[in-house]
């Protein structure tokens, strides 16, 4: 290898990625057709996001030396990264699982390819055999085991995925990304409390993934819409209550029926009023997380006891619980 190649490894490493990419081009000048030196700058160009050239210098990379599986998987991480070459990162995966099949990295790269690009549940599955076949050759890869959770989620398999996840708190307990898909497991089942502590640990570990806890917060937040759709069925149900309650005092009185019927009438003319209040309020910039900066939804997670979706209908539920009582 190369002097300076491995000098640009060593700065790769030390997270210098631009000096690793002089380096690296230092190197190439001399050696244009090292295919080690073009996987190097692909990685430091991936690292900077910079995907065009990094995905450049990968296919670059796989024609110098195409019997290379990991050149196939430098390039299947990069291309899984652009949204339209997602069938380009499959066919890298696979040629480099093909080349070697006793490497777990590889079958994680294609889990999270299909997992990507799923919109069946078929392919969900196949993501699900993907990482068990990377489990068969490494039970204790990291990656193989987040790709095999997250897919069991995505399938609504909860509590198989829980397992595989305690499976990987006890083999990497100071893995950020575990804390990361733990984290967002306890999210979409509402366990806020255990969501939050794991959402902590994961930014102990790397500060750096706060930007994704931000991203899987405002896409856990719900719309304004969405909001006032749920308080205005819950409006509608106690007021169908309501009216019921009330004809079913004295069916044979026709004055009473109409009375309930005016009653149910004007409490949907009420909670109308109340989700234009909301539009109005929502616009201002006032309520709720969906208008939010991404610190200030951190924060207000991180800190409140419940999430703010929960407490916005607690008053409904405390009047329909009162008027229960009274009967």
């Amino acid at each position: 290898m190369n002097l300076m190649v491995q000098r640009a490894w060593v700065l790769y490493d030390l997270k210098r990625y631009d000096l690793a990419v002089k380096e690296a081009g230092k190197a190439l000048s001399s050696e244009p057709n090292d295919a080690y030196g073009h996987r190097l700058m692909a990685w430091a160009y991936y690292q900077q996001n910079q995907m065009a050239k990094a995905l450049e210098e990968a296919e670059l990379a796989v024609t110098l030396a195409p019997t290379d599986p990991y050149a196939h998987y430098c390039k299947g991480c990069i291309a899984k990264d652009i949204f339209n070459h997602l069938c380009l990162a499959k066919e890298a995966a696979c040629e480099a699982i093909r080349l070697e099949p006793r490497k777990a990295e590889f079958y994680a790269l294609l889990a999270r390819v299909q997992l990507q690009k799923g919109q069946f549940r078929e392919e969900y599955r196949a993501a699900v055999e993907t990482a068990k076949q990377g489990l068969a050759v490494d039970p204790n890869n990291v990656s193989c085991l987040l790709v095999h959770a997250a897919a069991l989620r995505v399938l609504g398999r909860h509590w198989r995925a829980r397992q595989v996840l305690d499976i990987a708190l006890q083999q990497h307990p100071e893995d950020s990304c575990v804390h990361l898909e733990r984290a967002q497991l306890h999210l979409e089942r509402h366990e806020h409390g255990r969501a939050r502590r794991h959402f902590r640990e994961a930014l102990r570990l790397n500060p750096q993934l706060l930007p994704c806890v931000q991203a899987r917060l405002r896409k856990w937040a719900p719309p304004a819409w969405c909001r006032i759709h749920y308080a205005f069925i819950a409006g509608v149900i106690m007021a169908g209550y309501v009216m019921a309650m009330a004809a079913a005092r004295d069916r044979s009185n026709i004055a009473n029926a109409t009375t309930a019927i005016r009653g149910f009438f004007q409490l949907l003319a009420i909670f109308f009023v109340m989700a234009l209040f909301l539009v109005l309020h929502e616009r201002a910039g006032s309520l709720g997380l969906g208008t939010k900066p991404a610190d200030d939804i951190v924060a207000e997670f991180l800190k409140t006891p419940q999430p703010a979706r929960k407490k916005s209908l607690r008053w409904l539920f405390n009047i329909t619980e009162c008027l229960s009582r009274q009967r």
